[in-house]
């Protein structure tokens, strides 16, 4: 008896250390759960889109804009009434638009979403097994990555080429932290590839480099973060830094600060910032100030947000947050580093219960208290919408009920009604909202639900007699325009 009790001691000893149990089951752990996050995000998304879940912001506009890259045309998007290159500075479009020569539709800019969170969650298992040394313990970074509720929230707000952040930012730090330059290099340029303010985190990621590691190398990447700002806003959008900000922007902010700093303190107590910031720290406990280096790379995306009087820039829901979270995870992974191998488990086990406790309360999946509901696709009033909008030639110059618009969104020429018969969330220019402008004469048909809302109901009733129905269910309605 003794003897057997001994044997399967020393077998469990033997498997314990095995390369299979250290290395290849994490691994393959690690990639399931990115495999599973990607493939429940993408169907999840794509179900809701087909169930007109979705709309022009912020869907159609994107599609539209990839869908006419990829056929090498000037991406001036009639959904918004403006060239997707200038409402953001946006190159990293171009990137998505090969992918249109095969898959075209707003659908193929979900899975691509999802893919990219979910990539992020290796760069994070790369990193932590290197600084930890232990590969269950980087799984365990790469789950907590998954989970994050700012992190999986994210997928579920239409699409944003912010999506790529979730790659490139944790790419770039890896880069910057392990003096991986390649892997460096294509991070920061990724980065600032999605959107002008990039450097809310490029800029702080370039400090530290020139702090840390390398002095030219950071510098560079801090000159070249602020003119790629500077083409962003002043020559591609032409517009001035820091509209967003109370007080008069940037300068009257900080004199407001020193001159009135109870009305400042008022201010970012307010509309619950404080909770925000509470939601982007707790699922990391307090582990990460073991590493206030790493954990200051992320302050400048936090405190731009809380600082903002847009809303959505301090609400998890929102893609305003995902960029913070790669220096706030590679922050948790640095200080567990610096703990000792018996300490380490202990603050895994931290980061890993705070996550999924937060994850419980905040994130959509279906075991949390505000899940995202799955999508009713083969809905009637679905169903009767893609047979309504299969009526409706491909190159025809359409306005559409703003659901349909991601759906109808691969032409030239959509509207989401009432544009362009009343100008309503159009153009760079509000001094034409409720203004009709040219391209009214040129729509061919009209998409409406059959049930309108009162305004919906008044836009119309201004335009039908320049349409016929043509087609009808018990949910919607076609019109094409009268011969003159």
């Amino acid at each position: 008896m003794a003897f057997s009790l001994r044997s399967r001691a020393l077998f469990g000893d033997r498997i314990g250390q095995s390369d299979v149990v250290r290395q290849v089951l994490p691994r393959l752990a690690m990639l399931v759960g990115a495999t599973w996050f990607f493939v429940w995000t993408a169907s999840r998304t794509v179900s809701i889109h087909d169930a007109l879940g979705t709309s022009a912001y912020d869907l159609g506009i994107f599609d539209q804009a990839t869908w006419l890259l990829s056929r090498f045309e000037v991406p001036f998007v009639t959904l918004n009434g403006m060239n997707s290159l200038r409402d953001h500075f946006q190159p990293v479009l171009l990137l998505f638009a090969p992918l249109y020569w095969i898959f075209p539709g707003a659908s193929t800019l979900l899975v691509v979403q999802a893919f990219l969170v979910a990539s992020g969650a290796v760069v994070v298992f790369l990193f932590a097994r290197r600084r930890l040394e232990n590969e269950w313990f980087a799984f365990a970074f790469s789950a907590a990555w998954l989970l994050n509720p700012a992190v999986s929230r994210f997928s579920f707000e239409n699409f944003h080429p912010d999506a790529m952040y979730g790659l490139s930012v944790p790419l770039a730090l890896y880069g910057a932290l392990e003096r991986k330059w390649k892997v460096f290099a294509i991070g920061i340029v990724l980065s600032l590839m999605v959107k002008e303010d990039a450097m809310v985190i490029v800029v702080p990621i370039g400090l530290w480099v020139a702090w840390r590691s390398d002095r030219t190398k950071g510098f560079i990447t801090v000159l070249a973060s602020l003119l790629a700002t500077a083409i962003g806003f002043y020559v591609v959008q032409r517009q001035r830094l820091g509209d967003r900000i109370p007080f008069g922007g940037p300068g009257g902010f900080l004199k407001e600060a020193v001159t009135n700093p109870g009305e400042v303190s008022k201010y970012l107590v307010g509309d619950n910032r404080p909770f925000y910031i509470w939601q982007m720290l707790a699922p990391f406990g307090f582990v990460l100030i073991g590493a206030p280096d790493v954990l200051l790379i992320s302050c400048l995306v936090l405190v731009t947000n809380i600082v903002s009087n847009f809303w959505y820039q301090f609400n998890i829901e929102f893609h305003y947050s995902l960029i913070a979270v790669p220096g706030l995870m590679f922050a948790a992974i640095v200080s567990t580093s610096k703990a000792t191998r018996s300490q380490r488990k202990w603050l895994v086990g931290i980061v890993c219960g705070c996550t999924m406790w937060t994850s419980l309360l905040w994130s959509p999946f279906s075991f949390a208290e505000r899940p995202i509901p799955p999508a009713l696709v083969d809905d009637p009033r679905n169903i009767a919408a893609r047979e309504m909008m299969a009526r409706v030639p491909p190159d025809a110059v359409v306005s559409v009920f703003h659901v349909l618009s991601p759906h109808m969104s691969n032409r030239r020429d959509v509207y989401f009604f009432p544009n362009p018969f009343r100008v309503f969330y159009y153009g760079p220019d509000p001094s034409l909202n409720d203004t009709r402008r040219p391209e009214a004469d040129t729509i061919e048909f009209v998409v409406l639900p059959v049930q309108r809302e009162t305004i919906v109901q008044e836009d119309w009733s201004r335009v039908a007699g320049e349409f016929r129905i043509v087609d009808a269910n018990e949910y919607w309605q076609l019109y094409e325009r009268t011969a003159k």
